[in-house]
């Protein structure tokens, strides 16, 4: 979604409601896949406050990925809200990192509330809390079967550590 500021730019106090979809590719982040099957819904707002524009928004939807630990098929609730000041390229700030610095009066909705839904994401995504994951040693679902593998199976390079210890 593509805005044009254009009306509120130049306007102190004037706002710019803003009420649509986003939609984002599907993607690997931090070593977790997300597949959106449907644009995530945005409601928020953009004023412009003593020539600075505040862009607030709520962010809502869902995605597919994997459990961390059994690795099944998951679907997740997206939520989350962010607020980002963007100013005109001729502005003066203090850190250019804590701003998004407008070149055109057009902004993509979409890039903005994909960067806040990567800072914002979980780094853990399970299927039920209590998920038991998979066998080290053979694969297995511990949440489904059990096997009987040792797991406390030791790196044969470290195997000399062990004896240290016994009488």
């Amino acid at each position: 979604m593509e805005l044009d500021l254009i009306g509120i730019l130049n306007n102190n106090g004037a706002s710019l409601k803003v009420d649509g979809t986003v939609s984002f590719e599907n993607m690997e982040f931090s070593g977790t896949e997300y597949k959106f099957s449907a644009p995530l819904s945005i409601q928020g707002k953009i004023a412009n406050v003593s020539g600075v524009l505040e862009f607030t928004a709520h962010v809502t939807g869902s995605a597919d990925t994997f459990c961390d630990r059994c690795t099944k098929p998951i679907g997740i609730e997206i939520d989350y809200e962010f607020n980002e000041t963007l100013v005109q390229a001729d502005t003066e700030v203090e850190d250019a990192d804590d701003v998004i610095i407008l070149d055109e009066s057009v902004i993509n909705v979409d890039d903005i509330a994909l960067n806040n839904f990567l800072t914002n994401c979980s780094l853990q995504h399970l299927c039920t809390p209590d998920c038991k994951g998979l066998c080290q040693v053979c694969g297995a679902d511990k949440n489904t079967e059990n096997c009987s593998c040792e797991e406390k199976a030791v790196d044969p390079r470290l195997d000399v550590l062990n004896n240290l210890f016994k009488d």
